[in-house]
């Protein structure tokens, strides 16, 4: 099979990147002929993967935007491939994947979450915003796709509705977890070292935060949740993992707060299991995630996760048992209220067990499997 990847960015680390850089090279492994279509490579994942990079133009990211959409498709019209496998803001393609759900949706939900409603209004009007909610309109107009892939039905229901996306035309294909690297006996080496390098007495109470924006993942009703917890004479702190240009922002608001000494900002990390498996409880109180896979990796460590209906990977979740489910726009309160009763070890202790058996249930090979069933299922069916 000659398969193209159709992604901007060619690169080990980050969201859809890391996931094509993973795709290709499994791939590539099991014998495939496969092209990398980007506009930059930050190395190769499988010398066997073709990287076929097409120019775009340095003038802002507006024109790279469209530059790139033209460009990839005008290689793709040139050269044939057995399959052609979409991501981002690609224009050709006979299988897409939503890795960051809807665009439309994030701008309305996130994109200037915090800001006044006439300022969120004016940012869908912006010269790039409109050009990625034009491309986005034709990658799912009809005769642009064959099958949609998306991570979660969260995801799946939205597209159905904006779009008119017919539903037999979308798999739901959820992000797997690597279980082992992510795993309940880490809290005994790993997480208890973390915790004793930042004087977390066994008795505390240590919440894990992972995410990059700290707005739109929710830090800041966060922070004021663990406020809300400490005046009432809770013994909590909290690891907030991921990394934020407005970080010295969030510090004096943690400060003003009086969390002086109880949040501990670690920046972006490559071993985030290193935090994840200190954590007691993982708490996520997103504004809209299509799948956030720090959700999961928490659950994979043994870690009761709290997040909101906004993202997709709730869905694994056993509310009440494996953690819980906060409103779209959780409130301070809300989620102190929502932790409470997690707070008793006996409580977390079962909870553990429930949320590394919930992960059990999306282990990565599992995805990519199903993965390549889609990719069978494609090329059985000769292109309209």
């Amino acid at each position: 099979m000659k398969v193209a990847l159709v992604h901007k960015r060619l690169a080990p680390v980050g969201g859809t990147e890391g996931y094509v850089w993973d795709l290709a090279a499994r791939l590539a492994a099991a014998g495939e002929e496969v092209h990398v279509v980007c506009a930059r490579a930050e190395g190769v994942p499988d010398a066997r993967v073709r990287v076929r990079r097409v120019g775009v133009l340095p003038f802002g990211p507006t024109a790279r935007l469209v530059a790139y959409a033209i460009a990839a498709d005008r290689l793709l019209r040139r050269e044939r491939f057995d399959l052609v496998h979409g991501f981002g803001k690609t224009l050709r393609h006979d299988l897409y994947r939503l890795g960051g759900g809807c665009h439309a949706t994030y701008l309305e939900r996130a994109h200037a979450a915090g800001k006044p409603r006439w300022l969120r209004a004016l940012a869908r009007l912006t010269p790039h915003q409109r050009a990625a909610l034009a491309i986005e309109r034709r990658t799912f107009a009809p005769g642009h796709y064959r099958l949609l892939v998306t991570n979660s039905r969260m995801v799946r229901d939205d597209l159905v509705a904006r779009y008119g996306v017919p539903a037999d035309r979308v798999r739901v294909l959820y992000s797997g977890v690597d279980l082992d690297r992510f795993h309940p006996r880490l809290r005994r080496t790993l997480g208890e070292e973390v915790r004793r390098e930042r004087g977390v007495r066994p008795e505390e109470v240590l919440l894990g935060f992972v995410g990059t924006g700290y707005v739109r993942k929710g830090l800041e009703p966060l922070l004021r949740a663990l406020a809300v917890l400490q005046a009432r004479g809770m013994r909590l702190r909290l690891l907030v993992v991921g990394r934020d240009r407005r970080e010295a922002a969030f510090r004096r608001l943690a400060s003003r707060l009086g969390l002086d000494g109880s949040v501990f900002f670690e920046g972006a990390s490559p071993a985030p299991e290193r935090f994840l498996a200190a954590s007691d409880l993982f708490v996520l109180p997103t504004l809209y995630d299509p799948f956030a896979n720090a959700t999961l990796e928490a659950m994979a460590c043994g870690v009761p996760a709290f997040t909101t209906e906004s993202n997709g990977a709730a869905e694994a979740i056993e509310p009440g048992k494996s953690g819980g489910l906060l409103s779209r726009e959780a409130s301070p309160e809300e989620i102190a209220e929502r932790l409470l009763p997690s707070l008793d070890r006996g409580a977390r202790e079962r909870a553990s067990v429930a949320a590394r058996a919930s992960a059990e249930r999306f282990p990565r090979e599992a995805h990519f499997r199903e993965l390549r069933r889609v990719y069978a299922e494609l090329l059985a069916t000769p292109r309209p």
